[in-house]
């Protein structure tokens, strides 16, 4: 009979035992499964941060592309101002030129009208002395 309570008294520890083993086997496999969830997601953000790091590359490349581009252009810029400024000081020049040929014209205008007034006051002066003559 003591035998028979000790037995009982075993059976329920082993009884519990097996519950509480179980309770802890059914959440080991949540566990599990929530592992594996995890797990999946960090796959998953690991394919994202490959994803953007590879776009982070192309915009890189073309970043540096655009500045290889804005350097040639600014090359091209700075060569356009370098050849119009030249080109502004040979206008200058020649502007100074014509000026220059312009006072000489009005010279020889005022020279061909001197000389024109001198002709006609010698025909003048020729057309009275054959008057006397």
């Amino acid at each position: 009979s003591q035998n028979q309570a000790c037995l009982r008294e075993k059976d329920a520890v082993i009884a519990d035992s097996k519950r509480r083993l179980s309770e802890k086997c059914q959440e080991v496999d949540e566990k599990d499964r929530e592992i594996a969830k995890k797990s999946r997601q960090l796959k998953n953000k690991d394919v994202l941060i490959s994803a953007e790091r590879q776009s982070v590359q192309e915009k890189e490349l073309l970043l540096s592309q655009n500045q290889a581009c804005l350097r040639e252009k600014d090359a091209v810029i700075a060569d356009s101002k370098r050849r119009l400024s030249e080109k502004c000081q040979e206008v200058d020049e020649k502007d100074r030129e014509i000026a220059k040929k312009s006072r000489q014209l009005k010279n020889k205008d005022v020279l061909i009208s001197a000389e024109r007034q001198s002709v006609q006051e010698k025909e003048l002066l020729l057309s009275q002395n054959q008057a006397c003559l």
